[in-house]
């Protein structure tokens, strides 16, 4: 696959996610599992038969759009209720269904997304963006342009001092 799915506003109820659909003839729905491990087997299926419809809404034009609920994922886990999205990392993949055949969660990309409030301490590859990253801040109710420094440091185009 060349789409995996993005993390484009987190909760700690409440992932809204998006992807940009396979250029693959045919496609009739997509398919998202999820686990607590980066392995392939131990990803349990979370939603089927998610629609191949794009949005247009700014945050996720082009984007086929999937919001993903924490009782959904407590339910496919079976995990506690105290477990949200604000205290977990979280491994998603996409797959999608041509007629009654679906791809391989191996052909998939395996996305990680950490608690609300953290961002990846590094860019991951990803083929089909080339832009400087984003984190929504929840001080500020707004999405934030980040660059990380070599020492570790953050900086966010929203500070005073940038």
């Amino acid at each position: 696959m060349v789409t995996k799915m993005e993390a484009l506003y987190k909760a700690p109820e409440k992932i809204a996610a998006g992807w940009y659909p396979e250029p693959v003839l045919g496609i009739t729905s997509y398919n998202m599992y999820v686990g607590v491990a980066p392995v392939y087997t131990s990803l349990l299926s979370l939603y089927t038969k998610i629609s191949t419809q794009v949005d247009q809404a700014p945050s996720r034009r082009g984007k086929v759009p999937q919001d993903v609920l924490i009782a959904d994922v407590r339910a496919a886990l079976t995990l506690p209720a105290t477990v949200d999205f604000s205290n977990k990392v979280f491994y998603f993949l996409i797959t999608y269904v041509v007629g009654a055949a679906e791809s391989t969660k191996t052909d998939s990309i395996i996305v990680e997304v950490p608690p609300v409030g953290v961002s990846p301490t590094h860019m991951r590859d990803d083929p089909t963006v080339y832009r400087q990253p984003f984190v929504f801040s929840h001080d500020l109710q707004k999405w934030s342009k980040v660059a990380g420094s070599g020492s570790g440091a953050v900086i966010v185009d929203a500070s005073d001092f940038f």
